[in-house]
């Protein structure tokens, strides 16, 4: 009976996977014709990953106005999947055909992929275990769901503030109120697909890039995949890092002047974009890609430098709608940045908050164990303690990635080579250029998102390249290696992903219910109804709304929008903290949310 409720779950999972699969692609397509590029003829990891970014910056737009339910998904599924109709160059019938072919001929590569594809499944229906995910994760999750974006919302609890782009994601996958599964679907969509792109890159490279690339990656791939039951964003960002790592590769090795190269960097360029607003520790990675792939297409498309102009167009406008909702959400353009707040709303952060908040993540991520950042901050006490936290297996691939990039950058100088082979050292930048950022910014191991993995993949793969360019490499390559080693590698990098991924923690019973949380529901001063969880202040799914942290001054209300001193007939809710006298005399309300919620709509009540 158990397992029957696991692959019931498993089949309705890999529908809504197969839907979103093509959704994305569809979008993909679509943004592929509108910047001037004709969409690969076949469906292509690239155009997937588009449609992904696209649709995070749907989310985002939509939200301004309507909330994100099972309606909203709809129309989104139908559109995507509609845009096939409309290209003459494609057909779905045909990739059909031409994938059970390329099935039937790699039967034991399609085989390994569909039982490990499995496998990440059961483990993603384990319970949820991530504490930031208990914080907020599922709570802007249900916001989404539930209402359109409402000002001031970070002063409910400030971590609503991040304005994530792939909560958004995640909740058109809910298919809210329907199914709720989406927290976690999300995740194995996106490593499958980093699976996917893996394969399709590696299809054309050498037997060398896909032991060290592809073997540390399928590695990470496990470790990653023992993460999938919880919505956090550190999942989503590692992974588009590893997409934009490896099309970046794709490019160095094909050279300018094809359509490829040109879709490749588009593609590249909008996750980055993403990969900012998913988390802002991304910004240092994905600044430097895009540097890295002009400099692999010279500065010029194949197509045209109309299809950069469009693309600029494109990323501006999703970059104008992530911050106007940054500036609802808090006041800030990109919080904890304060960079332009608008302090002197009433639905704004307090300055003082903001800069806390700020100076404690910085904090929190070299001394974890000090809450005071005057204490850790402004100076160098806290690397003693710091380095020795690190954990010995992470030093390891420090170490190891550092000494394979010296090693391949030495090679490159010393020995003769094209310049197409030196050029690959390139792909070193973004990987040390975040190292860097991280260690000045905030030195949490999980701040640094898939780097650290790409940095031993890149810097393993050019130096064994470079070893072998010496009279040294071609001696040992004259040695034939025994019959069955291959094999035991391969089951060596399968056995360790599965250990990192957690093979005890799959379930076979199907989904497993989101932790339960006892939540009181507390008045605040203005007479406004708030659930406040007590056992450590984790909220989880509960209904809304519910904050882990109580505000005695918290008050929702109402204000007309007012542009030039005249004041509109349009009103807008927002939330505040602030207890200044409220100059509009207006009443404020209690929050009226819908039949999810335990809270009372009660009348208004007059300040």
């Amino acid at each position: 009976m158990l397992l029957g409720n696991a692959i019931s779950d498993l089949i309705i999972l890999s529908t809504v996977l197969f839907l979103a699969a093509l959704t994305a692609d569809g979008w993909g397509r679509l943004t592929f014709r509108l910047v001037g590029l004709i969409p690969p003829k076949a469906i292509d990891t690239s155009s997937v990953w588009l449609g992904f970014a696209v649709l995070c910056a749907l989310a985002e737009l939509i939200q301004l106005f309507v909330r994100l339910d099972a309606y909203v998904t709809l129309i989104i599924v139908i559109i995507g999947i509609g845009s096939y109709s409309i290209d003459r160059h494609f057909s779905i019938a045909s990739c059909i055909r031409n994938g059970i072919s390329i099935c039937k001929k790699h039967i034991f590569l399609f085989s390994l992929v569909l039982i490990v594809t499995i496998v990440w499944c059961l483990r993603a229906m384990g319970s949820p275990n991530n504490v930031d995910s208990g914080l907020y994760h599922f709570q802007t999750i249900r916001w989404l769901n539930e209402h359109p974006l409402i000002f001031g919302l970070a002063n409910v609890h400030w971590r609503f503030a991040f304005n994530q782009s792939y909560f958004g994601f995640l909740a058109l996958l809910n298919l809210y109120p329907f199914w709720g599964k989406g927290y976690a679907a999300g995740g194995i969509f996106l490593l499958t697909l980093s699976m996917c792109t893996l394969i399709e890159v590696g299809a054309r490279q050498t037997k060398l890039w896909r032991w060290t690339v592809g073997g540390v990656l399928f590695v990470y791939f496990g470790y990653v995949a023992g993460t999938l039951s919880s919505p956090a964003p550190d999942i989503a960002i590692g992974l588009v890092e590893i997409a934009i790592a490896l099309l970046l590769m794709r490019i160095a090795l094909s050279g300018p002047g094809t359509e490829q190269t040109d879709r490749d960097f588009l593609v590249v360029a909008v996750l980055c974009f993403t990969a900012v607003t998913i988390k802002l520790s991304g910004v240092a990675f994905s600044a430097i890609s895009i540097f890295c792939g002009l400099i692999y297409l010279k500065f010029k498309l194949h197509t045209g430098a109309s299809v950069l102009l469009r693309l600029a167009a494109l990323i501006m406008f999703a970059t104008v709608v992530h911050s106007i909702r940054s500036y609802i959400l808090s006041g800030t353009i990109m919080f904890p940045s304060t960079a332009l707040a608008l302090v002197d709303k009433e639905w704004s952060l307090q300055l003082s908050q903001i800069l806390f908040e700020k100076d404690l993540i910085l904090s929190f991520a070299r001394r974890p164990d000090i809450l005071n950042p005057a204490i850790v901050l402004g100076n160098w006490e806290w690397f003693p303690e710091w380095f020795a936290r690190m954990a010995v297996d992470v030093i390891s691939i420090f170490v190891v990635s550092f000494f394979a990039m010296v090693v391949s950058i030495a090679g490159s100088i010393f020995i003769a080579q094209k310049k197409e082979v030196k050029r690959l050292n390139v792909l070193y930048l973004p990987l040390v250029g975040s190292v860097t950022f991280w260690f000045l910014t905030a030195p949490d191991i999980r701040f640094l998102g898939a780097v650290l993995p790409l940095f031993l993949a890149t810097g393993l793969w050019l130096a064994i390249r470079q070893i072998q360019l010496t009279q040294f490499g071609q001696k040992l390559e004259s040695y034939t290696l025994p019959k069955g080693s291959e094999v035991a590698l391969a089951c060596g990098l399968l056995v360790l992903s599965t250990k990192l991924m957690g093979i005890r923690a799959i379930s076979l019973e199907g989904w497993q219910p989101i932790p339960q949380v006892h939540a009181e529901l507390r008045r605040t001063d203005s007479g406004f109804y708030i659930f406040v969880p007590g056992g450590g202040g984790f909220c989880w799914d509960h209904p809304l709304p519910c904050a882990p942290i109580f505000h005695p001054n918290l008050r929702f209300k109402d204000a007309p929008w007012t542009i030039v001193g005249t004041d509109l007939e349009i009103e807008r809710k927002y939330f505040t903290t602030k207890t200044n006298p409220d100059p509009t005399k207006n009443q404020i309300y209690r929050f009226v949310p819908n039949s999810d919620s335990q809270a009372p709509a009660n009348d208004p009540v007059s300040k």
